[in-house]
């Protein structure tokens, strides 16, 4: 989910640099489009790009459903690896809180 802001920021980012919005490796966590919240989605930005959206419930614009800290593997070094892939970017729109 995004709002008007966040899609404004995303669109000024590509607009400075363009190469990274087209045929990148992109995991959104926190992807769900609700319905009603006029939020839009940043995925349309990118272009020929393997653009994983991971949340906590299925939906729009979800691909894998699983708390952000479950997907793949841990951490290791400066290196982030989840399911033997690595991530041209990560985005995380949303505020991350522990419960």
């Amino acid at each position: 989910m995004s709002h008007p802001q966040q899609r404004a920021f995303v669109r000024s980012i590509r607009g400075r640099f363009p190469t990274f919005f087209v045929g990148q490796r992109v995991l959104e966590v926190g992807s769900l489009e609700m319905k009603g919240k006029n939020n839009g989605c940043v995925r349309g930005f990118f272009s020929g790009c393997d653009y994983t959206g991971l949340d906590l419930r299925e939906g729009p614009g979800v691909d894998v459903v699983c708390p952000g800290q479950d997907y793949g593997a841990p951490i290791t070094r400066l290196m982030w690896s989840f399911h033997a892939k690595s991530w041209s970017i990560i985005r995380i729109g949303e505020r991350l809180s522990r419960t």
